[in-house]
């Protein structure tokens, strides 16, 4: 049995090509909507630096910067346990992580995307603002909620806790 290619003229080959250019535009258009600028990087090293050097000194000495809004009020604000997750996370701990600071732990790659945008590293297109100042209001009045639910004692489990 034989099988006979297609014999394609040059208007088809081209229509495809045309086809494909197309699509490649249209993916690079995407890409191009949420743009990563890669020269500003460089601005996490500090941070990441600070924070590694913090971490260090609170390791080798034990003693890390006490919560001014814990010591003087006795409440637990919503970033009570941060650094106690933080140390957690290190250590690849992530159950003790979720266990010392839930709303952290679970908003950090959103609060990372935010800060990235902030700091120039994310761009987004002039329509994706309005859907970033939103997510920023919702984060705040969940900050805000769970605030005040992890300092009501129905709600203990909330508490920074040590499982381990």
């Amino acid at each position: 049995m034989f099988y006979f290619r297609k014999k394609y003229n040059y208007s088809e080959v081209d229509v495809i090509i045309t086809m494909f250019d197309k699509r490649l535009s249209a993916e690079r258009e995407v890409i191009k909507k949420m743009r990563i600028n890669i020269k500003r990087l460089w601005l996490y090293i500090p941070f990441f630096g600070l924070g590694f050097l913090y971490y260090l000194t609170g390791t080798l000495t034990g003693n890390f910067i006490a919560c001014p809004f814990h010591k003087y009020l006795h409440l637990d604000c919503p970033g009570c346990g941060s650094t106690r997750m933080a140390v957690a996370l290190i250590h690849l701990d992530f159950y003790q992580a979720f266990r010392f600071n839930p709303l952290v732990f679970i908003l950090l790659p959103a609060i990372f995307v935010m800060v990235s945008y902030l700091m120039g590293v994310i761009s987004f297109e002039e329509k994706y603002i309005g859907i970033y100042v939103k997510c920023l209001e919702i984060i705040v009045v969940i900050a805000v909620v769970f605030s005040v639910m992890r300092n009501i004692p129905l709600f203990y489990f909330l508490k920074p806790t040590v499982i381990r």
